[in-house]
């Protein structure tokens, strides 16, 4: 929140994920910090359906585990891995940084056709770049 709370002062703009359907991408809708979140799937709040569709050029990924070629481990649904390849098709300049603790890191994981790599992960270590 912090990192938000500066980004906003600074005049940049916000969008948080938003589950648009199952196995469909994540889309992501305009918030500011004065906005109100209505509940979304999982309880998750998001921002409601008024708030205009962008398409971020940097997101912040969850994610349980990072290997040092830059795959994640998520939870299981595969949100991220559909939004991931979508967002590089529509903007192949998109960042996609991964938010971990340095514990969270292992040398490798299994990975499938569909796993999508970050560009970057960052930790209380300082970030890895792939």
């Amino acid at each position: 929140m912090p990192f938000l709370e500066f980004w906003l002062q600074q005049n940049g703009t916000c969008c948080l994920p938003v589950v648009s359907g199952p196995q469909q991408p994540l889309v992501f809708r305009e918030w500011h910090l004065s906005s109100s979140l209505i509940p979304g799937l999982y309880g998750i709040g998001v921002p409601n359906e008024q708030q205009p569709l962008l398409i971020p050029e940097v997101v912040l990924v969850p994610l349980l585990a990072f290997d040092q070629q830059g795959y994640r481990l998520g939870r299981g649904g595969g949100y991220y891995d559909r939004t991931l390849s979508y967002l590089r098709q529509k903007n192949p300049q998109c960042q996609m940084i991964g938010v971990a603790a340095q514990a969270q890191f292992t040398k490798t994981l299994p990975i499938d056709k569909h796993d999508q790599h970050l560009d970057r992960v960052v930790t209380e270590q300082g970030m890895r770049q792939f």
